[in-house]
């Protein structure tokens, strides 16, 4: 049975709740809006920079590999290439 990711809160948003943080405070903190803030832990198709998950972790108090590894599994799978 394939995994529903929708099922489960995005790890930003988990870390940011555990942190009594609003997305406004989270936009404050980051120089990022709330808007993009909102679209991402929606899991919505967005263009997001190196910097500003830098900044999300660090206003997190996450570690920058544990960050990027929770993340991971949002990224679309690339089927193998057959040449």
């Amino acid at each position: 049975m394939p995994v529903i990711y929708d099922e489960y809160p995005h790890p930003i948003r988990i870390a940011r709740q555990k942190r009594g943080l609003t997305l406004y405070d989270l936009a404050q903190l980051t120089h990022i809006s709330v808007a993009k803030l909102s679209k991402l832990e929606s899991k919505k198709n967005i263009r997001i920079y190196v910097d500003q998950l830098v900044s999300i972790a660090d206003a997190l108090d996450l570690p920058w590999s544990e960050l990027v590894t929770s993340l991971n599994k949002y990224l679309p799978k690339k089927e193998p290439r057959h040449e």
